[in-house]
């Protein structure tokens, strides 16, 4: 997002939920910034003006070089708090971290959690899956 700017993002957010009719915009932290990096909060404010949710990154980076630190699943925290009427689903239930993406899904009423990238596991590994979704 800070490669053309957050002015630039949030311009092209309101045209796409406005002009375009779309329902929600995905965030890929690991490309550039923290999750909870205070520069972008004029997008999630957005976003929230807009009252779309915002699927954000959680977890492990799957794409190097691209880093993991952009999308610990902790910063979720301080967003989910300043922006309480943001509805914010965090992909692939923050793995590997998925017992803390539990607890702050427990503790924000706004946050939701998706299973995206976990969903495979259902099928090979089942145990596996059981034990990553029934965690709290």
């Amino acid at each position: 997002m800070t490669v053309r700017g957050v002015d630039y993002a949030i311009s092209e957010l309101e045209y796409l939920v406005k002009e375009k009719n779309c329902k929600m915009v995905k965030m890929y932290p690991p490309e550039d910034t923290y999750i909870n990096d205070r520069q972008i909060w004029p997008f999630y404010k957005k976003v929230s003006d807009l009252g779309i949710p915002v699927c954000i990154h959680t977890g492990i980076c799957w794409v190097p070089p691209n880093l993991s630190k952009y999308c610990l699943t902790w910063q979720l925290d301080e967003v989910a708090t300043e922006f309480s009427d943001l509805k914010i689903i965090a992909y692939h239930d923050g793995w590997p971290d998925t017992r803390q993406m539990h607890m702050l899904a427990a503790v924000h009423p706004n946050v939701y959690v998706s299973l995206s990238a976990l969903l495979p596991f259902c099928v090979s590994r089942p145990r596996l899956a059981a034990e990553i979704i029934g965690k709290q």
